[in-house]
């Protein structure tokens, strides 16, 4: 078994949900540094009896600073653990460590009456003042010997009394011999100086060199330049002798005086350590007191499940925190939370994190009485950007690197039950498989003890929330939408939708991109105006568009004169595809029906939403798959292998050429030494120059096959999103679409790259700047997406 204190980073994240401010802020309420260090140390437990403990104490130093007028001070405490155990031992302690027992035992004593006369009962602290000791011995004898600046009194003992007196009367005679040297000396020009001064322990005058023969006397010291001799005449030298032995007589004493103080307070060193100890430990709980009476908090209830009423985050200031219910209704152990952007989905989860924490430290929680929470085994939270430079990791490789040590810990019963935060799953990677991804690690979880919120955007996780498992429960984030603000309140039992437009236009977006989108979801077939039956229409219409498609596979296969050479020609691979499109398609009505089957009591706008957003980016790839199977096939004569370079002999703008890597004909519209642009289906391309053949008239006849009707061109995205894709990958994609916007007469459009390493973004760049229909790049601003986003500014026509 694993030492506690060296298991608690695996088992909570401390650093995430922000622990050590919340320490920092309850090391500042104590008063000593034993209450300082205590509270310093202070970790969560997963006992229910140490947290019971604690927050007892608690309890009570929160009471008495509510009830009662005259309040404990431990202004006076010191650590003096080491200069007791050492007087504990027959060591010598000074003057001023003597000062600081004798201040910290006032303090002490003052604590034990103040705890003792207090109003009310508060059981703990009681019992502990009880254990504080009184030492009036030790006390009264420090008092009459110690002055609080480090030094032993006169009246320390009469002995030490009449040496001091009898040194202050030396040291007169010694000054009055010392002024008339002075001045004689001064007449005869011997002095460096008009004064005298110490050297040695001695009194000296300062002489210049080349007079020191004219007088006897003993050198005590040179300056360094050697120009100033220190002299003791002879006539000081009986002085200094007896102002020395004074001074040996002064310190023997007060060596008596402190071996007897510190054999006093050695003898109770132990009982004195003890009453220190529990000095710090009462410091340290009012301290806990002190910060649950800032916090406003309450002691959390130990429950089954999780009910916070009233939550109010302590790192938001008191005149801007809005206070939120967060729970677990019934036998929820999941609860996907969505909603718009900054409306307060993080610092909810962030909220139920470290309230967990703070209840099993023992402290009280910002929230109203009556909130109810668990003793967990484990608390595990994976909020905001961790992506590591040091360990080379992407915020994706973080994400899975989190979520490894997450299950690992589950492993090990004595971390169970958890509670998991995970902040927009599935994050920084392609929605579909961090859906899949996500939806897998979410069913892991219900199958452990492990209580999981998650904040999401994406469908498939909302989806969760819809189905028949008891266990799963939605919950939004409130927003404003006529002033287009959040409300940061959650609603369970609920879904949210992102409110993209309005908050984009809350924070400042172009206006013509608004009003773009805004023309958008008005159009036909506008996402949200569809209804469940134009849903399956819809699919339908996918389905005809595939039958077409395989029409003209069979048309194509009827021309070729042999079977074999149609086998090697068409592409499996764009078989394949359409296949499971369809397949993909059929499912998502089976998923349609679902939702509808839930009328009228259960359906979501949002739900509705992304279903039909699905199923028009399945309808892209039917087309597209529809396209590959459509492909020409050339005789065996003219085929040519897949990507086989040509050269640009023979082609001419406005004639019919074979492009080799797509196995399609097309127009050539523009011939360029490098790219050219060619029209295939309807739309423009760009392809590399190497790519393309001429076509004899007989070869273009003898491709001429059945197509399938091409599906009108639809409205060109206002953006490309290339995140998470290599900088090769995201060209192959970016070309096509600047093509696309250019020929649609686009002034502007908007590449998606994220931040990331930033290699993605230079890369973009370099083929940005020579791109022939690029005018000019900008960063967009941060309300346009800052760093993530790159504005292209495309060439007029």
């Amino acid at each position: 078994m694993s030492d506690p204190v060296s298991d608690i980073p695996n088992r909570y994240s401390l650093y995430v949900l922000e622990y050590a401010v919340i320490i920092d802020r309850l090391a500042g309420s104590t008063q000593s540094t034993l209450g300082h260090e205590l509270a310093e140390s202070l970790l969560p437990s997963a006992d229910p009896a140490e947290i019971n403990n604690r927050l007892d104490f608690t309890d009570d130093a929160r009471r008495f600073f509510d009830r009662e007028s005259v309040l404990v001070s431990f202004q006076g405490l010191n650590d003096i653990l080491d200069s007791t155990g050492r007087a504990g031992k027959g060591g010598l302690l000074g003057p001023g460590e003597l000062w600081k027992i004798n201040s910290t035992l006032k303090s002490v004593r003052s604590a034990r009456r103040t705890i003792k006369e207090a109003q009310f009962e508060y059981p703990h602290i009681s019992r502990e003042g009880q254990r504080l000791g009184v030492y009036p011995e030790v006390e009264d004898a420090l008092d009459h010997a110690i002055h609080p600046d480090g030094e032993v009194m006169d009246r320390a003992s009469q002995e030490l009394k009449r040496i001091r007196a009898e040194l202050n009367r030396e040291r007169e005679r010694a000054e009055k011999t010392l002024a008339g040297m002075i001045q004689n000396f001064s007449r005869s020009g011997y002095l460096r100086e008009t004064n005298y001064t110490v050297r040695n322990g001695r009194y000296v005058l300062p002489f210049r060199q080349d007079c020191q023969k004219n007088v006897k006397s003993v050198v005590q010291a040179r300056s360094p330049t050697g120009a100033t001799v220190f002299l003791e005449p002879l006539e000081l030298v009986e002085r200094n002798n007896r102002l020395s032995e004074l001074k040996g007589e002064e310190e023997a004493e007060v060596t008596r005086i402190l071996s007897e103080l510190s054999a006093l307070v050695g003898a109770r060193a132990d009982e004195i350590r003890s009453s220190l100890n529990t000095a710090g430990f009462l410091d340290f709980v009012f301290g806990c007191g002190r910060l649950s009476r800032e916090f406003k908090g309450t002691r959390a209830e130990i429950g089954e499940s999780i009910n916070i009423k009233s939550a109010r985050h302590p790192m938001i200031p008191k005149d801007v925190v809005v206070p939120v219910d967060i729970s677990f209704p019934g036998k929820t152990r999941a609860l996907i939370v969505s909603g718009p952007n900054a409306g307060g989905k993080t610092v909810a989860l962030k909220t139920t994190g470290l309230f967990a924490l703070l209840n099993q430290s023992g402290l009280h929680i910002p929230a109203r009485e009556g909130s109810v929470m668990p003793i967990f085994g484990s608390v595990h939270a994976d909020i905001g950007d961790q992506q590591s430079i040091e360990w080379n990791l992407s915020s994706f490789s973080a994400h899975i690197v989190f979520l490894k040590r997450m299950l690992d810990s589950l492993d090990r019963k004595d971390h169970l039950p958890a509670l998991a935060l995970l902040d927009e799953i599935g994050r920084s990677t392609d929605p579909q498989e961090g859906s899949a991804l996500s939806l897998a690690v979410i069913e892991k979880l219900l199958e452990s003890e492990t209580f999981t919120a998650v904040t999401t955007h994406l469908p498939a996780i909302k989806n969760l929330a819809l189905g028949d498992d008891e266990r799963v429960t939605g919950a939004s984030v409130e927003f404003d939408l006529e002033n287009a603000e959040p409300l940061y309140t959650i609603r369970v039992g609920t879904l949210g939708a992102s409110y993209a437009i309005a908050i984009a236009r809350r924070l400042g977006l172009n206006a013509s991109i608004l009003e773009r989108a805004d023309d958008l979801l008005r159009e036909k077939g506008d996402l949200l105006s569809i209804d469940l039956p134009s849903l399956e229409h819809r699919l339908e219409e996918l389905k005809s568009e595939i039958k077409g498609t395989e029409d003209a596979r069979r048309n194509a296969k009827e021309e070729m004169a042999s079977l074999a050479l149609m086998e090697r020609l068409i592409t499996i691979s764009a078989v394949q595809r359409a296949e499971q499109v369809v397949r993909e398609a059929e499912k998502r009505l089976e998923d349609a029906r679902r939702i509808a089957s839930k009328m009228p009591h259960k359906l979501d706008l949002d739900e509705v939403t992304d279903e039909l957003r699905a199923i028009r980016e399945y309808g892209i790839k039917l087309r597209t798959a529809a396209d590959a199977l459509a492909a020409p096939i050339l005789d065996p004569g003219t085929e040519l292998p897949e990507g086989e370079s040509v050269t640009a002999s023979g082609l001419i703008t406005g004639s019919v050429v074979w492009v080799t890597s797509l196995r399609r004909q097309g127009e050539l519209l523009e011939l360029g030494e490098k790219r050219s642009t060619v029209a295939i289906g309807g739309k423009r391309l760009k392809v590399p120059t190497n790519q393309l053949k001429p076509l004899e008239p007989r070869e273009v006849e003898a491709l001429k096959i059945p197509r399938a009707k091409t599906p009108p061109q639809k409205s060109l995205p206002l953006f490309i999103d290339l995140h998470g894709l290599t900088v090769d990958e995201a060209v192959e994609m970016l070309d096509p679409y600047l093509d696309e916007a250019y020929y649609q007469g686009r002034e502007q459009v908007h590449v998606i790259h994220g931040v990331g390493t930033g290699r993605l973004r230079k890369g973009l760049y370099r083929h940005l700047k020579k791109h022939q229909l690029v005018k000019g790049l900008e960063l967009a601003k941060v309300e346009q997406g800052g760093p993530g986003v790159t504005i292209v500014t495309l060439k007029g026509k």
